[in-house]
């Protein structure tokens, strides 16, 4: 009879490139790993060392909650858990009070996160303890976009300020959701702010 698996498992959360690596270096090291929040169209949804748990609502911060609660209830050990993107880091972050009692879990506080995630507060950060970063600026009005214009030197990067919520908030250039949009000048930049603000997405301009 094989010796028993004594290794903690492990709950990674995610579904891209980051989750299939995850699953992979740690399925190769022979930990159980118990993928959450991944479909049949996602990447890492067909690594074969994962055992997958379907029909979960990644949009749903309570039904991703209770997905990992009820993992954990079925497992000796406590596992630990993996958080493979920015939208799950989130929602771990602001419910780390419903997961901690079930989950292995080491988070920064609430307030790090936020600035993690959010590329404006994460600009400023770096700005205030000199650490080395692209120029940043948020574009949050006409003004904002001027004051932009008075400073920046082109060619520069327009960002959505929350990477994981590009399609929430409808950062669409040319009919296709977008990571980045390349400016060359003022002029493109100015047309680029009209077509992005009046869909309602949160910029982030950086050399």
């Amino acid at each position: 009879m094989p010796a028993k698996n004594k290794k903690k498992p492990a709950i990674v959360l995610g579904k891209g490139l980051t989750a299939l690596n995850a699953v992979q270096a740690l399925g190769r090291q022979n930990v159980p790993v118990y993928l959450v929040g991944s479909h049949k169209d996602d990447i890492a949804y067909h690594s074969r060392y994962a055992t997958k748990v379907d029909q979960v609502n990644t949009d749903d911060a309570t039904e991703v909650v209770t997905a990992l609660r009820s993992v954990s209830e079925e497992l000796e050990q406590k596992p630990v858990l993996l958080c493979c993107s920015d939208h799950f880091l989130e929602v771990i972050s602001a419910n780390r009070d419903a997961i901690q009692d079930c989950c292995e879990l080491v988070l920064p506080s609430p307030e790090a996160v936020s600035t993690v995630l959010d590329k404006s507060l994460f600009g400023d950060f770096c700005a205030k303890h000199d650490l080395p970063s692209p120029k940043s600026w948020k574009l949050e009005s006409e003004d904002s976009l001027e004051d932009c214009l008075g400073t920046v030197q082109f060619p520069v990067a327009v960002k959505p300020a929350f990477a994981h919520k590009r399609k929430a908030e409808n950062f669409r250039h040319k009919g296709r959701y977008a990571a980045m949009i390349r400016a060359e000048n003022a002029d493109e930049l100015r047309q680029i702010y009209a077509e992005l603000r009046a869909g309602g997405a949160n910029l982030v301009v950086q050399e």
